[in-house]
């Protein structure tokens, strides 16, 4: 996405980079969580779009840093992608190997060239990435880098030795003989047997083997947990050991496993019925609806509370 028109010409540092003449609309954030968030209900990962609006505020706020870049003149904004990129979150698969976000970073295109100041890998221009030196405080800066900064700034064949360099497309670093030796193997078909996600092939997962997550009502291996089904609302049921639905918020849950529950839910093994997770605001032990990106349980018996997700960065 990021070789497109005028991305080529970059900017040398940020400095030079003029303000992009397509300021991004105003209502492209609003926009862009309301479709955020019924996508997300329709898949029921929360139970209504008010919540979600409550709750959603990562991607919104990493928007905003990203529009921050185009006012910088670190991005060039491509208006014609919000339509793709609005109808791509409402209209979300629930398919776990899909991106409905790829369309919206689609709207972002980097400018800054090689050696250039940069915050994120959006504002590289090609495959360039924005090395910041490992820095994990907030608003980190760096410059825009050869993709393998590591090694020799080339792509290992099949065969090849990764200790230093990445490998090509298609391929994964495999650690042999006790962690000493580091080649580039191709990566694993259905089947073969796989110790990361990244030994299998695109679209497929690894459990003790590579597979693909099975589609609604097919077959599937209750060993291979949230990762068994093709939807994120389904889950392996045990017993006949096919993709089926997620209970919702009062249903039976006869495994006392969560996985039998919607994502904002967890079975009650009182009940054995789903019971849903603490909302903002009301008392919690660990866990708190909107996952711990989101929101925070103070203490044990404490309250659940939204995280702090700091400034804007410019």
């Amino acid at each position: 996405m990021r070789r497109w028109g005028l991305l080529l010409l970059g900017c040398a540092v940020a400095s030079s980079c003029k303000k992009d003449p397509s300021p991004v609309p105003a209502s492209f954030p609003d926009d862009f969580q309301q479709a955020l968030c019924a996508g997300i209900v329709a898949c029921r990962e929360l139970p209504d779009v008010a919540t979600c609006m409550t709750l959603k505020r990562r991607d919104r706020h990493d928007l905003l840093e990203l529009i921050a870049g185009v006012d910088a003149g670190r991005l060039r904004f491509v208006p014609a992608q919000i339509p793709l990129c609005l109808e791509s979150l409402r209209t979300s698969s629930c398919d776990v190997l899909a991106d409905p976000m790829a369309p919206c970073l689609a709207a972002f295109v980097g400018r800054v060239r090689r050696g250039g100041a940069c915050r994120s890998d959006l504002e590289c221009t090609g495959t360039d990435w924005c090395n910041t030196h490992e820095c994990i405080e907030p608003c980190c800066r760096g410059s825009c880098a050869q993709e393998d900064v590591r090694g020799t700034g080339i792509l290992a064949p099949i065969g090849g030795d990764c200790t230093t360099d990445a490998c090509v497309a298609g391929a994964f670093c495999s650690t042999e003989n006790g962690d000493t030796v580091h080649i580039c193997r191709a990566k694993l078909p259905v089947g073969a047997a796989c110790a990361t996600i990244d030994s299998c092939q695109d679209g497929l997962r690894c459990g003790t083997t590579c597979y693909a997550p099975a589609a609604t009502g097919q077959p599937c291996e209750p060993a291979n947990g949230v990762l068994a089904c093709r939807r994120e609302d389904e889950y392996c049921h045990p017993a006949s050991r096919t993709c089926t639905a997620r209970g919702g918020v009062g249903d039976a849950c006869p495994t006392l496993s969560s996985e039998a529950c919607v994502a904002y839910a967890l079975c009650d093994p009182n009940t054995q019925r789903c019971t849903a997770e603490p909302a903002i605001g009301q008392v919690c032990d660990a866990i708190c609806m909107g996952g711990a990106d989101e929101a925070e349980c103070t203490h044990v018996g404490g309250v659940c509370m939204l995280k702090n997700l700091g400034p804007v960065c410019d």
